[in-house]
């Protein structure tokens, strides 16, 4: 009797033991767990954000490619871009230049291969470029920077034809802060003017 109640005793605490060690596994896996799931959850909708931008963008530069010498081209494609980047999650729209696009896509001069952003006001947008900055619901129209870009100097009479090129920078907002508060992104889509009628040039 007392040979089978010290098995059972033992028993008692190699269970008592084992239970405890799940405990101290659990309690070790569980932040680990929850990180990987708010991270696939988080990234999630930052890729779904970024793919929305990239849809907008190359959109609203499509619409300003058949605008060519119109006085509204640049109001106009920016009010599309507007339109499509107001339902994306958890981002707010920042700035969007319109721009004549050198041979490699990016705003003059020839060479460049690259944007500059350090924030609302710093930027390159210095040559052949409108520059709107987002207001409440829309890009503001009614205030543009940059160097301009008349549409009167359109080329597409005459190849090689003008690219018309649409940039935006935009905030995402982590929804849980868990890795980081916030994250610019940015994109840029480039498209040649649609060729105007022989009969309209010159």
């Amino acid at each position: 009797m007392q040979l089978a109640g010290r098995i059972r005793s033992a028993r008692r605490r190699r269970v008592d033991g084992e239970r405890g060690v799940v405990l101290v596994e659990t309690a070790l896996l569980l932040p680990i767990i929850l990180a990987l799931i708010f991270g696939i959850i988080e990234f999630s909708f930052a890729f779904q954000s970024s793919a929305q931008l990239t849809h907008s963008v190359r959109s609203s530069a499509r619409s300003g490619s058949v605008l060519a010498g119109e006085s509204t081209y640049a109001e106009t494609t920016a009010q599309a871009a507007g339109s499509a980047l107001l339902n994306m999650t958890n981002t707010t729209p920042v700035e969007l230049w319109i721009y004549e696009a050198n041979s490699q896509g990016f705003p003059l001069p020839e060479g460049n291969t690259s944007f500059t952003y350090a924030g609302p006001g710093a930027h390159t947008c210095v040559e052949s470029c409108i520059r709107y900055v987002w207001e409440d619901s829309a890009f503001n129209t009614s205030a543009p920077t940059g160097a301009g870009w008349a549409a009167a100097t359109h080329q597409n009479c005459v190849e090689p034809f003008d690219q018309i090129g649409v940039y935006v920078t935009a905030e995402y907002t982590f929804m849980t802060g868990f890795f980081w508060d916030r994250q610019t992104i940015t994109d840029h889509a480039v498209f040649r003017f649609e060729p105007r009628p022989a009969n309209e040039c010159a």
